[in-house]
């Protein structure tokens, strides 16, 4: 899991994986206005389902033992 990057898509709830489809998702510039829009109850639980994603597939994959849990080191919001 170390590097494994993950998209959650709000308006389809859907995760992405694979770094195509994310960067076809992703498109901005260094002009592009950086701010945070959603409220932090939302947030949290987006994280909360990326993490039961992960739970879900990756640590069942590699039969991570029980009690270890993804550790977010990263997040960014896009508009």
């Amino acid at each position: 899991m170390p590097g494994s990057r993950y998209l959650y898509d709000l308006t389809t709830g859907k995760i992405l994986e694979q770094p195509e489809e994310i960067v076809a998702f992703i498109h901005s510039t260094p002009e592009t206005p950086r701010r945070v829009s959603m409220a932090q109850p939302d947030l949290q639980t987006v994280r909360l389902k990326v993490e039961k994603h992960i739970k879900n597939t990756y640590l069942k994959q590699v039969q991570a033992p029980v009690g270890v849990k993804p550790e977010l080191q990263c997040r960014m919001e896009l508009n």
